[in-house]
């Protein structure tokens, strides 16, 4: 990097206490269509699926929490249902199934 170029700075994000300390996953993606990056986490321990909805300037929305009826252990995002809206499918670590 060139010595006139300027570093990348980053804020940094504190995750909300209810997701213990074991997030299994971390990935982002626009949820709802707005334009905006949205955070989604996973957390293996708390069973919870913690979603951050992009308000489009860096910063997100406070946190929604969706419980888990079996601890996941991995999730993927795509239009499973040919909607035209992104949808999340979480693979259940316990049980051999998956939650859409």
């Amino acid at each position: 990097m060139p010595a006139s170029a300027a570093s990348p700075q980053f804020d940094q994000i504190f995750l909300p206490s209810g997701l213990g300390n074991e997030t299994t996953k971390v990935e982002t993606a626009d949820l709802d269509q707005d334009g905006n990056e949205d955070l989604i986490l996973l957390s293996a321990q708390s069973n919870q699926l913690a979603i951050f909805m992009g308000k489009g300037d860096g910063t997100f929305e406070s946190v929604r929490y969706h419980t888990l009826r079996d601890r996941g252990s991995d999730f993927a995002i795509g239009d499973f249902d040919g909607d035209g809206k992104l949808d999340l499918a979480v693979a259940n670590a316990i049980a051999t199934s998956f939650s859409l």
